[in-house]
């Protein structure tokens, strides 16, 4: 009887240290799930931030500039607000983007353009103030981001 009791204790022992391992396990997987959540709402915060309405263009020299400096879902939001497709790998919409910096919207090729989309000169020019400036045409540059 007294070998019984102590398999018994023994056992007893075991399950409370198996149900506090798992408390524990549980504690830091909820804990590393909250920590997750703040860095992705600090990165779209971020990302808000950055964008403000528009990214301008005219700081970066290259897509690869601008991929390095804004996230795929900024470089997203800011295509779909233009009305250019916004599909493709965060580089795809950079050079997408990019062909936007020195070109009249009315300029760009077509199909950069979204479905059921049409080039509305206002949605880029009215970010700067360009309304009814004269902008030049895409570049060599620009046509061969576009070509690819």
């Amino acid at each position: 009887k007294f070998a019984l009791d102590r398999k018994t204790v023994e056992q007893a022992r075991q399950q409370e240290e198996k149900r506090r391992l798992t408390m524990e396990q549980e504690a830091v997987a909820t804990e590393q799930l909250h920590l997750k959540e703040e860095q992705r709402s600090a990165d779209e915060t971020a990302d808000v931030a950055a964008v403000s309405d528009a990214i301008d263009l005219s700081s970066f020299s290259s897509p690869q500039e601008l991929c390095n400096a804004f996230g795929a879902d900024t470089l997203k939001s800011e295509l779909a607000r233009i009305g250019l497709k916004c599909g493709g790998t965060p580089l795809d919409r950079a050079k997408r983007l990019f062909l936007t910096k020195d070109a009249a919207l009315d300029d760009l090729p077509k199909k950069v353009w979204a479905k059921g989309r049409r080039p509305d000169s206002s949605a880029r020019k009215d970010t700067f103030g360009l309304v009814g400036a004269t902008e030049p045409t895409l570049t060599d540059q620009q046509e061969r981001i576009a070509a690819e």
